[in-house]
């Protein structure tokens, strides 16, 4: 059995000046970021369940949108709590070997 030993860690959003689900917060509005705002959900919620109708997008497109969407305000919300972070670095090392 093997275990390794960590080096260093951090949670490098601490540092950040934004805020690293700014980019899926729903509650700001961007002509940059259009798509993640409410109604640009919205259209891409239609657009998925348009497509999925006609035949162009595969039969399932539409749940794997609102999984993902779904996902993301979960992110937002554990963002918001610090009770998430996707930015903890860990730098771990073997065991040096005793031969």
């Amino acid at each position: 059995m093997s275990s390794f030993k960590v080096i260093s860690e951090k949670d490098l959003a601490v540092d950040s000046p934004v805020s690293w689900y700014l980019p899926l917060d729903t509650s700001r509005f961007s002509i940059t970021s259009f798509r993640l705002t409410s109604f640009g959900r919205f259209i891409t919620r239609t657009m998925v369940k348009t497509l999925e109708f006609v035949g162009i997008a595969p039969a399932g497109s539409n749940r794997v949108s609102s999984f993902l969407e779904k996902a993301a305000e979960g992110l937002v919300e554990g963002g918001r709590k610090e009770i998430f972070t996707p930015m903890y670095f860990f730098l771990v090392r073997k065991p040096l070997s005793e031969s």
